[in-house]
């Protein structure tokens, strides 16, 4: 037998902007050899969404990497070669706009689309959710100090 305690579903937040945190972080590689990362990333205030997020190392991907790393804080100069361990985005936060991805085309998921992390915003200059009209100071990199 099993017994719990019925609780209403976090659910799914709706279109918008939302504090984001680095839960997991680690390096793979995708099926044509690209090195990447593979990151677990919870979001909005209560952490209501998990999804998962890759940034692949190629030229072409190059930007969306930069984007994620100057919204987690790091000051990554342009034009300039970084290294950096997947580890050292755990524990991160920063700002990213959520919505609904491009149609899944092929496979038993045709013709869906699913809640993603659309793009990674510049720290401190956002609004937060879906009706915010107040911009909020700069996320700090401390999860636990986050101030909404």
């Amino acid at each position: 037998m099993i017994r719990y305690t019925a609780k209403e579903s976090r659910g799914v937040l709706p279109p918008g902007t939302y504090v984001a945190r680095v839960k997991t972080a680690q390096e793979a590689y995708t099926m044509k050899g690209d090195q990447m990362i593979e990151m677990e990333v919870l979001v909005g205030p209560e952490s209501e969404m998990k999804l998962t997020q890759k940034l692949v190392n190629t030229d072409a991907a190059a930007w969306k990497i930069t984007q994620v790393r100057h919204s987690l804080g790091f000051s990554d100069e342009i034009g300039a070669e970084t290294d950096f361990e997947a580890a050292d985005l755990v524990d991160c936060s920063g700002v990213v706009e959520i919505g609904l991805g491009k149609k899944v085309v092929g496979g038993k998921h045709d013709g869906k689309q699913f809640t993603e992390i659309l793009r990674w915003l510049p720290r401190g200059t956002v609004a937060m959710g879906p009706t915010a009209s107040q911009p909020k100071d700069e996320i700090p990199m401390d999860p636990k100090n986050v101030p909404f």
